[in-house]
């Protein structure tokens, strides 16, 4: 909210109104020296009033609005036709009533008003700028050359110019960096007013203005943009000219105004004299309506490289200023090296590979909230098997409304991580200070034996690599540093690690968001110009760009598993024993060679080979409805793995940790494919016996443990079937939930609870009784079905085999295992908001 200037106090009425005597009537403009002189007065008195609360007084402008309201209602200058402002407050005609004709009175209140500001001096202490702010502000503020000259481009876009030149004569004796534009240039009024006026209101919100000729909104709004020039060197020479009118000149060289400065603490900015000079007739803008600016850079930073590899990075920067997805022509950079054009040439054409995409993804998400989008898939011919597809929004799967993806680190009044019931999808609500964000998306799979047959591989790679990722544009126009090289602000590849293959990464596609600068205002760009602030109003359009990656990962889902099937084939073959036995072969011939590592190594391998052969007997005759290729595939893999690393000669402790991890996957199954007798117990036998096996962990990690059940509170019920598998899966629920409160108790601090419960659930699901293992943890930030397939963690480290063991094992016994949506939906309180995971067993007559 926009805080109103207080009403004018009768003091500040009666220093204007004498002003205003003295003048006779006559308005002079704001920069009179009686205007400024009482603007300064009035900024006293208002610092000297207890009420005030910081007010600042008055500007000059609104002394001159004040002077307009007394000439509304003073006879004489009716009667003379001069013409006021009629809107002044009901205090200006009582001031004018008593002083108007009464000069010595008016003057003697006036004087009482200044002596009680002189006596008030030792209170007031003046805000000062030191000069060494506009080296702080250029310098240090913006992080780099490119970046600098980023920046001053952009200005170009501001004074509505159609072309900007970036010239680098980087071999010259005075090397210099030239940015020249086409644009409206400056009259003296603006450079004095505007320019000069560092950190001035002239692009702010409240005096924002539309460009004359293509209709922009200004980009710069923080009044310090043009100081990125001493970013780059210490001498900056500016001319400009408007159409039709005066060519103006001016320099700042930082190192002359500093020189004579470095041991005088206390010179301000304001003390600083620029001299603006005209230049007659015209030399850098010589036509009759030839308009723009030039900024001439000299005195480089000595620790400037200009580099082969600086100097692309700078044209692909200066290239990516305008969307490459919204050409309209007006407004074009160009960069040019005298003597280094074969630098830049042969740069990777993005239009070109943006064509050879594999998955193609273009989406509007309105100002209302809904959500318009069309998804394409294009895989190479040579594929056999694999067909392209589309998708758009608008049918019974897929509504035109954007689900909500659970974020857990966002703001949870925004967007909560568990939206509530009937808070599914994004509204309008959502898109304030945001407006619509149409956007594009451009998927590439980079697996070698995919990406040759899409030809340019290379090319294809180059591109990624330096242009990958998600940028942003307003109006047509690029918010650094979102898409620069490193840069992953939606977090894609934190949670790639955690499922590898299946969510997007920033070298695996181009991306650009386009946002309407006029509707976008709450996203406010951060002085150093390196991104948004990260406002509420950014976590809400963040977790919007997240959500729609979501639903991208979700639809093209089904095509990536179909080309890893093609891609790797069947992953267990008829041979697949043969090959297992080679393997380890190979391992026991390499560990034979050396005794320390025989004697290290022999142990574990043999262990491996032994449960191996078991499994492989028993699994097909289990019951367990196993997935044998999923089991031999992970073992056979880390065998290969064990054996490359005994050929690359690692360390006995990798060594080891590889086996140790192969005896875990191999002794997990096995457990649930040994044979156990089947009998019927009291579900209380169950979970008195995991608690048992637990105690001493709740106590370590300080975890407040109930089970209503164990204490009579909760009726018991029979389960019939394998008992160490049931014990296995609530062993394994309880190791999960005691990981996923410590995680949340890390994040939080001191003041979190850890809480775990147990629950019965009698009349839940109507094919038979529950157990519920609950807790307030963060919860999970994959569906249902991806948290129970193989390999799909996001624990870090995980395995993600830990939910498949256990469904795997309810179903062996006529059960389920399941994940409901919300810890609400099991219709019990138990003052938990984390994860639930539900063992439903078959009813026992």
């Amino acid at each position: 909210m926009i805080q109103r200037n207080p009403p004018w106090s009768k003091e500040e009425l009666i220093l204007t109104l004498e002003l205003y005597s003295r003048l006779e009537g006559i308005i002079p403009d704001v920069r009179h020296p009686l205007i400024i002189s009482l603007a300064a007065e009035l900024s006293e008195l208002s610092a000297l009033d207890d009420k005030s609360e910081g007010h600042p007084g008055r500007s000059r402008a609104a002394v001159i609005f004040k002077l307009s309201n007394f000439r509304a209602i003073d006879p004489d200058a009716k009667a003379a036709g001069k013409k006021g402002l009629i809107r002044g407050g009901s205090t200006d005609q009582k001031v004018w009533d008593k002083f108007a004709g009464k000069p010595k009175a008016l003057r003697s209140a006036a004087d009482k008003i200044r002596q009680k500001i002189k006596s008030g001096h030792g209170e007031l202490e003046p805000l000062k700028a030191n000069l060494h702010i506009l080296r702080l502000l250029g310098d240090e503020l913006i992080g780099s050359e490119r970046l600098a000259i980023f920046e001053l481009v952009k200005n170009a876009y501001d004074a509505d110019a159609e072309s900007v030149t970036v010239r680098l004569d980087i071999d010259d004796e005075n090397a210099s960096v030239n940015i020249t534009d086409n644009g409206c240039g400056m009259s003296l009024e603006q450079i004095r007013d505007g320019w000069l006026n560092i950190g001035g209101p002239s692009k702010r919100t409240d005096k924002m203005f539309r460009t004359p000729k293509f209709n922009r909104m200004p980009l710069g709004e923080k009044g310090v943009g043009r100081l990125a020039a001493f970013k780059i060197g210490n001498r900056l020479e500016m001319i400009t000219r408007k159409s039709g009118g005066t060519e103006y000149k001016l320099i700042m060289d930082l190192e002359t105004l500093l020189s004579g400065n470095s041991k005088d603490q206390t010179s301000s900015v304001e003390d600083v004299r620029i001299r603006v000079q005209p230049v007659s007739p015209p030399t850098v803008f010589p036509g009759k309506h030839d308009h723009g600016t030039k900024i001439r850079i000299t005195k480089l930073r000595p620790d400037s490289e200009w580099t082969r590899g600086e100097l692309r990075k700078l044209k692909r920067l200066i290239d990516s200023l305008s969307s490459p997805f919204d050409k309209t022509g007006e407004f074009r950079p160009a960069l040019e090296v005298p003597g280094h054009g074969s630098e830049l040439t042969n740069l990777p054409d993005i239009d070109q590979v943006i064509e050879r995409a594999i998955w193609k993804f273009l989406f509007t998400l309105e100002d209302d909230g809904s959500f318009h989008w069309h998804f394409s898939f294009n895989p190479p011919p040579v594929f056999r098997g694999l067909n392209p597809r589309e998708l758009k929004s608008g049918g019974k799967d897929y509504p035109e409304r954007l689900e909500i993806k659970a974020s857990s680190d966002e703001d949870e009044t925004l967007i909560p991580g568990r939206p509530p019931r009937g808070r599914l999808f994004y509204n309008s609500e959502d898109l304030k200070g945001i407006g619509k964000v149409a956007g594009r998306f451009y998927v590439y799979d980079l697996r070698p034996n995919f990406l040759k047959h899409l030809g340019g591989s290379g090319q294809i790679k180059g591109i990624l690599k330096n242009q990958g990722g998600m940028r942003v544009y307003r109006d047509g126009i690029r918010v650094f540093n979102y898409g620069e090289p490193g840069d992953d602000w939606l977090d894609l590849n934190i949670k790639r690690v955690n499922d590898p293959g299946k969510t997007l990464a920033t070298n695996s596609f181009i991306g650009a968001l386009h946002l309407s600068l006029d509707s976008s205002q709450d996203l406010k760009e951060k002085t150093n110009r390196e991104g948004f602030d990260e406002n509420t109003t950014y976590k809400r359009f963040r977790g919007m760009i997240q959500s729609i990656v979501a639903h991208l990962n979700l639809i093209r889902r089904p095509d990536r598993e179909e080309m890893d099937r093609i891609l790797k084939g069947d992953p267990i073959k008829e041979d697949a024993p043969v090959r297992f036995q080679k393997n380890i072969q190979e391992i026991l011939d390499i560990a034979s060679a050396n005794k320390d590592l025989h004697q290290k190594i022999i142990k574990p391998v043999e262990k491996i080979k032994k449960e191996y052969e078991t499994l492989r007997d028993v699994v097909a005759s289990s019951g367990a409805g196993l997935n044998l290729a999923i089991v031999f595939h992970e073992v056979e893999r880390e065998v290969r793995a064990l054996a490359k690393g005994l050929r690359k000669g690692e360390e006995i402790s990798e060594l080891n940790s590889r086996a140790e991890n192969l005896i875990t996957i191999l002794d997990g199954f096995g457990t649930l494919l040994k044979s156990a007798s089947k009998k019927t117990i009291p579900v209380s036998k169950l979970v008195e016996r995991a608690v048992q096996l637990n105690q001493g962990r709740f106590s370590a990690h300080k975890i407040i443990f109930s089970c209503p059940l164990l204490n009579g509170e909760e009726k018991d019920f029979n389960i019939s079937g394998a008992f160490n598998f049931y014990l296995q899966v609530v062993m394994n629920m309880i190791d999960n939930a005691i990981y996923w409160v410590r995680k949340r108790a890390e994040a939080e601090g001191k003041k979190f609870k850890r809480a775990i419960q147990i629950r019965t659930l009698h009349d839940w699901a109507a094919e038979g009784p529950c157990l519920a293992i609950l807790d307030n943890g963060p919860g999970f930030s994959i569906t249902p079905e991806q948290a129970m397939s193989p390999y799909a963690s996001t624990r870090p480290g995980g395995m993600g085999l830990g939910l498949y063991f256990a469904r795997t094992a309810m179903d062996s016994n006529g059960g389920e295992l399941l994940i409901p949506p919300d810890i609400d939906d099991l219709d019990i309180d138990t003052g938990l908001d984390g994860a639930a995971v539900v063992m439903r067993f078959r009813r026992v007559k």
